[in-house]
């Protein structure tokens, strides 16, 4: 493929409009939060020690929301399905996770709202269905290909919310991780001119910047209390949908650069936490609809490990994974389909590694514990005859 061109400056200029605009948005967020007591307080399972407010969010959607009118008005984007599917059914994302934080809405009405987020995107035309299962599927006709783009399409996007929203338990790990899937998505696609590819680029770049610019506000030592907060679920719940259609429209685009199962290479951090986490709790008969505090990453925080040092390592399992995604494409672009098989299996094995480690970290913590508990020694646990006659006779 020959590069004639380059989107990088306007993926660049959306990622800065969106800084600018969630600086500006995220404050005014705050300032909400506080004046109607929208907080996080302090409990078992949070890791902040003060009410902390929890509605910024508001100012990563405003700042989205702002650029995407922009670009309407001065006609840099056309109607499109996937951009109605952002637009209307990140609305309902929003919409849900707000009334979440406000009202700590039942799962089932929680549930509802992401339904209806994916429900938006299938009506507004965007369903997918990646290779090679429209290839299994095509020879069966019409109506069976586009039942089952639309149940993928509704089902991908439903887990992605509930994992990243899962996942948003930890300061500026979701931010961090979001900005990273959505450049790693919009690469690709602004270095090599590819057609129909100008909107999502900078849709990317929007929330890149929007979650960049948020991450100024969370909750370090560094950044004053008056000036913390949390995004909340109507954040986590918006930016789920988002990069879930965003890596679904790699398959329309970008199938050969970089694929849908490239993207889910990157989104797979969360995923897979998720997905082993809640096995693991349905297999030891938990509920797996109640909160707790058996994430991989929080597992961790529970053996000791510091903030920092999780984030630091979950910096390195989520760079691993941009690395293999990038790799994967590349294989595309050469098409050597042999060699994504290698690539897929790497991936299982980064994050096989990453359990492992968090196995190893409980099980070193646990022996540490019960070393400290020295049992009583005899001398203490059964009196000595002659020591209680002379107390005795004394």
């Amino acid at each position: 493929m020959t590069i004639v061109n380059t989107f990088v400056p306007y993926l660049f200029a959306s990622a800065v409009f969106g800084w600018g605009m969630a600086l500006i948005f995220t404050r005014v967020s705050i300032s909400l939060a506080r004046r109607y007591g929208v907080l996080a307080y302090p409990n078992q399972r949070a890791s902040h020690t003060i009410p902390t407010p929890r509605l910024g969010g508001v100012g990563i959607t405003a700042a989205f929301y702002a650029h995407m009118l922009f670009l309407d008005v001065n006609n840099f984007m056309g109607p499109a399905p996937w951009k109605t599917a952002i637009l209307v059914g990140g609305a309902w994302a929003f919409v849900g996770g707000l009334l979440d934080d406000l009202l700590h809405l039942d799962p089932k009405w929680k549930f509802l709202f992401q339904f209806a987020a994916a429900a938006t995107a299938i009506t507004a035309g965007f369903s997918v269905l990646p290779e090679p299962i429209c290839q299994w599927l095509s020879p069966l006709g019409q109506l069976p290909y586009d039942v089952a783009a639309a149940v993928f399409t509704l089902l991908f996007v439903v887990f992605f919310m509930n994992a990243f929203n899962f996942m948003d338990g930890m300061d500026g790990q979701a931010a961090t991780f979001g900005a990273l899937a959505a450049l790693s998505f919009s690469l690709p696609a602004a270095t090599f001119v590819l057609p129909n590819t100008f909107g999502e680029i900078v849709v990317a770049g929007t929330l890149a910047g929007a979650l960049l610019g948020f991450f100024q506000f969370f909750n370090r030592p560094t950044v004053s209390a008056h000036r913390k907060t949390f995004m909340g679920d109507c954040g986590s719940q918006f930016i789920g949908f988002v990069l879930a259609i965003l890596a679904l429209r790699r398959e329309q685009t970008t199938f050969d650069v970089f694929d849908f199962w490239s993207a889910c290479i990157v989104l797979s951090p969360f995923m897979w936490d998720v997905s082993y986490t809640l096995v693991r709790r349905a297999l030891r008969g938990e509920n797996v609809l109640q909160a707790h505090r058996s994430h991989l990453y929080q597992r961790l925080l529970v053996c000791g490990w510091s903030h920092s040092e999780v984030l630091a390592l979950n910096f390195v399992l989520w760079g691993a994974c941009f690395v293999l995604a990038q790799l994967h494409g590349r294989i595309l672009r050469d098409e050597r389909p042999y060699w994504l098989g290698l690539v897929y299996l790497a991936t299982v094995g980064v994050l096989l590694l990453y359990t492992l480690l968090v196995l190893f970290v409980e099980r070193k913590a646990a022996r540490r514990i019960l070393s400290s508990e020295k049992p009583p020694s005899e001398e203490n646990a059964t009196e000595h005859p002659t020591e209680s006659a002379s107390r005795h006779h004394s």
